[in-house]
């Protein structure tokens, strides 16, 4: 099985960028935490560099060999995801002006959601974690393939290596590795990442700047875990009666199909939100409002 690797950026081992574009730490950080408007612009460099070893005339004569995926998750999707729902749809509107079909979409699962921060992990930490993971997809999809697994960042490798021990058998001839950055010296500093990430996003009023736009804003499970884990309390009930009904409701829903009530790290932030849910539900119930959602809480 071929292995092929293609970032949009790069940062060498003394965290400088090697002779492509500067990685904006900010709007990076913005992306990670659900900004839709960054998550294009990444996809678009990440195109381009694909384009730049993969012709689109390669790609139109050889369009069904390949098949796009991202990073496996059970129910929330990661950051990572919106990266590939636009290069996904990127692709296919260019295979569409060249009157080609367009590529499948394949969903990569996990036994369970993740319940701790990477980017906080060391290289051991990180493989160690990841050995509690099971995998599963639809082996028929790959069988003679071209895999393009789209993702946001190549650290230690460790998370790559998991993704290619998984597919071994699975008869893919390639799998092409796309991302945002590729971080030379991530083995070495892995909290780079974690530097990285929060560059913008803090806390939870710079968070809310970006919830408030919902055209702008989707979720995602590294945002979800960032909140639970808040460990001032009434900071925390303070940012969840300043959400939307929609933001809300879509938290709360997404901890709970994800386990993080069961989960001790998360479970005093989850009742937080669970309690505001509730609140939120009844007065919805009293004002009869059209829009009330169709759960019980």
């Amino acid at each position: 099985m071929k292995i092929n690797r293609i970032s949009a950026y790069t940062i060498d081992a003394e965290n400088n960028l090697e002779n492509k574009p500067t990685l904006d730490f900010t709007e990076y950080s913005k992306f990670k935490y659900g900004h839709k408007p960054t998550a294009m612009k990444f996809a678009e460099s990440m195109m381009s560099e694909f384009l730049n070893k993969f012709s689109l005339e390669k790609i139109s004569g050889e369009s069904s060999e390949f098949i796009v995926s991202t990073s496996p998750y059970w129910y929330t999707p990661p950051s990572a995801n919106s990266l590939a729902m636009y290069f996904h749809y990127m692709l296919n509107e260019l295979l569409l002006s060249a009157k080609n079909q367009p590529l499948t979409f394949l969903k990569i699962h996990r036994s369970s959601a993740p319940v701790c921060d990477f980017s906080k992990l060391s290289h051991r930490e990180r493989l160690e974690n990841m050995k509690r993971d099971t995998l599963s997809f639809d082996p028929f999809l790959l069988k003679g393939k071209r895999l393009i697994l789209v993702e946001d960042a190549r650290i230690t490798g460790a998370h790559e290596q998991k993704i290619i021990d998984f597919m071994e058998k699975a008869g893919l001839e390639e799998i092409i590795f796309i991302y945002v950055v590729d971080v030379g010296s991530g083995k070495n500093d892995p909290d780079i990442e974690n530097r990285i990430n929060h560059k913008w996003v803090n806390d939870l009023d710079t968070l809310q700047l970006l919830m408030k736009k919902p055209d702008e804003f989707v979720l995602n499970s590294r945002l979800c875990r960032f909140i639970l884990s808040w460990e001032n309390q009434e900071e925390l009930e303070d940012f969840c009666k300043r959400l939307s009904d929609e933001m809300l409701f879509g938290l709360y829903i997404s901890s709970v199909n994800d386990g993080y009530g069961s989960v001790e790290k998360y479970a005093k932030g989850f009742e937080v939100v669970r309690q505001e849910s509730r609140i939120r539900h009844h007065q919805l119930i009293k004002t009869d409002n059209p829009g009330i959602p169709s759960f019980t809480l």
